[in-house]
């Protein structure tokens, strides 16, 4: 049986938000998301729209997107809070702070990935059912995690810490934290002489 977490399709998700990383040279464990959104909005990948608190699109959510238009939606008061964060690195992260952060890149997730294989789209309209590791959301929540806990620290840095060391440098939730670490220590034990594998957890830093 294939485990849904090692499916080929979700290690392309990871090296997605590697891409995404390596490319615009945000490599440090921290991703400042706001600066990302608000500063590399150039290279078409995503643009940051905050709505009213009030916003209908908004009431049972916390963020949304249009992918093929590449907007994500948050509240004003979020995004406020989030660039008061982002411009003062020494402030403490709430835990709703990190479920933002988290939202924001689930969403950049969804318009990332749009543009790499929209199959389930159709899946999704003609009423079939999906394979989990098909699914968007579960693919959206597979790019936010490893976009904030970045596997090619793991082996030269991450592999090395406690969780709640790693969700510090990450300024990532301790759950999301444990679920990326368990992953990358799980690919090294399954695939230990895989060169995709160590390449994708940092093996050509050490």
């Amino acid at each position: 049986m294939v485990n849904n977490d090692l499916d080929p399709y979700n290690l392309n998700i990871i090296e997605e938000a590697n891409k995404l990383r390596i490319q615009n040279n945000l490599l440090d464990p921290y991703f400042n998301l706001i600066n990302f959104l608000d500063l590399h909005n150039s290279d078409e990948r995503a643009v940051l729209c905050p709505l009213p608190n009030d916003s209908p699109e908004l009431i049972a959510c916390e963020g949304s997107c249009s992918p093929f238009q590449k907007i994500i939606y948050i509240r004003e008061a979020d995004y406020n809070r989030l660039v008061d964060l982002s411009k003062n690195p020494n402030l403490q992260l709430t835990a709703l702070d990190k479920r933002l952060r988290f939202t924001i890149a689930h969403e950049l997730g969804h318009v990332v990935l749009i543009g790499n294989d929209a199959s389930y789209l159709f899946f999704r309209k003609e009423g079939k059912e999906l394979p989990p590791y098909k699914d968007p959301e579960k693919q959206a929540n597979c790019f936010a995690a490893a976009l904030l806990v970045p596997s090619f620290y793991y082996l030269p840095v991450f592999c090395k810490l406690s969780v709640e060391e790693v969700a510090d440098m990450c300024k990532a939730s301790i759950a999301c934290t444990r679920r990326q670490l368990g992953l990358y220590q799980m690919l090294l034990e399954i695939y230990p002489n895989s060169p995709r594998i160590r390449m994708l957890l940092g093996g050509d830093l050490i």
